[in-house]
């Protein structure tokens, strides 16, 4: 998993802590979704998305893959956030 945050590139442990340590927003919109199945079993997402949380704002661009153990059990194998360039 890579976040927006050190130490940026996370191990399976590390991405599920970062995961669980994560506060919780407000709101979330989500925009600009898509979705591929390159094979079957692979699903692969990708979205922007605008979260809040009073006065705080989070904007990032996102992908995820999902690999399907089972009929309805699906496992995230890879995920990326990407924040938005900013002006220098």
């Amino acid at each position: 998993m890579a976040l927006p945050t050190k130490p940026f590139v996370f191990t399976g442990q590390q991405a599920i802590e970062a995961v669980s340590n994560t506060p919780r927003w407000s709101e979330v919109r989500f925009s600009d979704q898509q979705i591929a199945r390159p094979q079957e079993g692979l699903i692969v997402i990708a979205y922007a998305a605008e979260a809040h949380r009073g006065d705080e704002v989070y904007q990032t661009y996102c992908t995820s893959t999902y690999r399907r153990l089972s009929h309805e059990e699906w496992r995230v194998v890879q995920h990326t956030q990407v924040l938005p360039p900013t002006a220098e």
